[in-house]
């Protein structure tokens, strides 16, 4: 029994020198590949133009829309108008008020209608200005303005520094279990590094286009003003408009602030070539920085106009 299972471990020795061999092999040629392909990834940054031309094209779209829609707004306005006057015309009857209220209602009635109307004429004075300042006073904590593919930019920088530190200093006959184990923690963490600035300027394409968004649909919406049954959607309009003003305010300080440390990270990684440690403490910080661009913005945002109600429709229901 013994002299049978020294020949089958006789026999198994040269099978595991096999396997070992190709798993340094295949590691040996994987390091190879990343070696040839980290300056070609350095030099291959996407341009910035990528995820702009998405915003471009959404603020092109909104603003072609925005006249059209507007004159809609004022043609629903003048028909809920006088459906909205009317309808007073008949309470007034009903709870037979005297000449003297019921010219005094029609009067406020129709100052606030006549204001109303003035928000739809002069819409290009009133909201897109609204979104314009909370923009720049969010893009003021930074010295310099940024887009959303620079922060796309900025994060394949930091990852493909992270690769090229990794083998900046490294062999072939340098690779070992250690080393392997190394370069897949690397390349691990350079992924997520590159998907955590994606997701940050996704998030600032998705507040952009959506303050677009808002200013196109409001400018149809408005037209509802007119009537008390529909004007909810006009006191809704206007409580968004801030709500998204306060997300860009909140989301533009927020990566300004975070752009300049981001930008600081790159000399730490260059300084430690080889140090895994440095790397993944990188990927902290940029967890952290994601997180704070997700969640605090649209959570100030709404606790700031939850209750917030511009009256139009107190306004209408009062006369």
């Amino acid at each position: 029994m013994t002299l049978h299972r020294l020949r089958d471990s006789a026999s198994q020795q040269p099978d595991r020198r096999r396997v070992l061999t190709r798993r340094v092999l295949g590691g040996a040629g994987l390091t190879a590949l990343a070696l040839g392909l980290v300056p070609d990834a350095a030099a291959q940054l996407p341009p910035p133009e990528v995820l702009d031309t998405i915003v471009e094209d959404f603020r092109t779209a909104a603003d072609s829309a925005r006249p059209a829609l507007l004159a809609i707004a004022r043609g629903t306005f003048g028909v809920l108008a006088i459906i909205e006057i009317a309808l007073s015309g008949l309470f007034w009857t009903l709870r037979a008020e005297g000449p003297y209220k019921v010219l005094t209602g029609l009067v406020v009635k129709l100052g606030w209608l006549a204001f109303a109307f003035g928000l739809i004429a002069t819409f290009d004075r009133w909201f897109p200005p609204i979104i314009n300042g909370f923009l720049a006073a969010g893009q003021s904590a930074s010295p310099g303005t940024f887009s959303p593919g620079e922060v796309l930019g900025l994060g394949v920088q930091i990852s493909t520094s992270m690769v090229g530190a990794m083998f900046e200093e490294l062999s072939l006959l340098d690779i070992d279990g250690p080393t392997l184990t190394n370069i897949v923690l690397v390349a691990i963490a350079a992924l997520v590094m590159e998907i955590l600035f994606a997701v940050i300027a996704g998030m600032v394409v998705l507040v952009l286009v959506e303050s677009f968004l808002v200013l196109a649909c409001g400018s149809l919406v408005l037209g509802f003003a007119a009537f008390r049954g529909t004007a909810s959607l006009a006191d809704r309009f206007v409580a968004y408009v801030f709500a998204v003003g306060i997300k860009l305010f909140l989301l533009f300080l927020l990566v300004s602030v975070g752009m300049d440390i981001a930008q600081a990270w790159l000399p730490i990684i260059e300084s430690n070539p080889g140090d895994v440690a440095p790397m993944l403490a990188v990927l902290g910080g940029a967890i952290t920085f994601a997180l704070l661009v997700i969640v605090l913005p649209s959570k100030a945002a709404s606790f700031l106009t939850r209750d917030f109600q511009p009256g139009f429709v107190k306004a209408l229901s009062a006369v």
